[in-house]
């Protein structure tokens, strides 16, 4: 009587492959739902830092005293813009502008005074405009921006 070996087979069952098409098409659908919250939410914070670097250099230029002025930042529902002297001019060719994408807006710009810019005080860095702006996903998160009357800023998240 001969004895017959079984070859030993290599490879994937059926069932095998199957379960792993499906558990990578799963984790695939919920990438695809995930990823554009997650880019959203990532241009909130970049341009909020954005913000945040742009009071900060106003202030450091004012605090230097840099071309003997005062430097403010400026908001709009769709830019911020830093610029020299106690008044923002749109027209001046100093200023440094940074538009937002689209899904990104300012609103909420609760400053004591008038108007929308904040403004440091030359050799105090002092602000002369105190308050909160708020950055957000038009529908959705927000950062709010804080600048005291010393000229420090902070922020703090919204959902």
């Amino acid at each position: 009587m001969k004895k017959i070996k079984a070859k030993k087979q290599f490879g994937f069952t059926l069932v095998e492959i199957l379960l792993a098409v499906m558990t990578l098409a799963m984790m695939a659908t919920v990438a695809i739902i995930i990823y554009p919250s997650f880019q959203k939410r990532v241009e909130l914070d970049l341009y909020s830092s954005e913000i945040i670097q742009y009071l900060k250099r106003a202030r450091t230029k004012a605090l230097t005293g840099e071309e003997n002025s005062n430097y403010g930042v400026n908001f709009e529902i769709e830019k911020f813009t830093l610029f020299k002297g106690n008044d923002y001019i749109p027209e001046n060719s100093e200023n440094e502008e940074v538009i937002l994408p689209e899904i990104l807006a300012i609103s909420d710009i609760n400053l004591t005074g008038t108007g929308t810019s904040v403004i440091f005080e030359k050799g105090t860095g002092n602000a002369l405009n105190t308050g909160t702006v708020n950055i957000g996903i038009k529908i959705g998160d927000k950062r709010i921006i804080t600048v005291n009357s010393i000229g420090n800023v902070e922020w703090e998240w919204e959902e």
